[in-house]
């Protein structure tokens, strides 16, 4: 009989966020975080990078109206339909491990009349979070973003609030972690001039905080057991 060989179907990573984890960066050429996590792990997973440059958390929430200027670079399908989870991550899901950064867009209102509160943004990620529960995710990974450095007091006030209630989660619900604080990590070498990516040692930062935080809950890792009634 001919022989065969089956090819093992890796388990997925999947990535949400916005321009910082679809890869943007400041001062010249340079890995992004994802790209550098996704060199680390691809030989064990499957790594699919989501984000989307300009999104905040209201965006990954379903339904999620379009509420943004007619002149947004977005491609047509996320104008239109409003949908960037379904469009992006949906179709990648289940997963062992969803790694999310909001806040950044959030935090000033990017494209938006006015940021977002902090309730809102609270229950923009309890609503992803059960999203992804609701898609067979098995972890989830909270990071906190990164401090803007030259928006003034009220924004660092709110991303700092914006922490607080990723830390509530991770507290209160049992598949959620609050991966590496990125507000306290990255400081103003990290990014050039006043720009809110982060540059070449900024992304390996980022990149190695999160790679050492996800080999730890890998080795440590636990899946989560539902008792079912007799």
């Amino acid at each position: 009989m001919p022989a065969h060989s089956f090819a093992l179907k890796k388990d997925k990573i999947v990535l949400i966020g916005d321009s910082i984890t679809e890869g943007q960066y400041s001062g010249g050429q340079a890995a992004s975080w994802a790209e550098n996590f996704t060199q680390h792990f691809e030989s064990r997973f499957d790594i699919v990078n989501a984000g989307l440059g300009g999104s905040d958390s209201s965006d990954w929430v379903l339904p999620s109206p379009n509420t943004r200027p007619i002149a947004t670079t977005w491609p047509e399908p996320y104008t239109e339909q409003g949908s960037i989870f379904n469009l992006r991550a949906q179709p990648h899901l289940p997963a062992k491990i969803a790694i999310v950064m909001l806040g950044t867009n959030d935090a000033v209102g990017f494209m938006k009349p006015n940021p977002t509160d902090v309730l809102t943004y609270s229950l923009n990620i309890f609503k992803i979070i059960g999203q992804l529960t609701k898609a067979g995710v098995e972890s989830i990974i909270l990071l906190p973003p990164p401090k803007r450095f030259y928006d003034g007091e009220e924004v660092d006030k709110r991303i700092k609030r914006y922490i607080n209630s990723l830390r509530s989660y991770s507290l209160s619900i049992r598949s959620v972690q609050l991966g590496p604080n990125f507000y306290e990590i990255l400081t103003p070498e990290d990014f050039e001039g006043l720009d809110v990516h982060p540059n070449q040692k900024g992304h390996q930062k980022i990149a190695d905080e999160v790679i050492q935080y996800v080999e730890l809950h890998l080795k440590n890792y636990k899946p989560v057991q539902y008792l079912m009634p007799n």
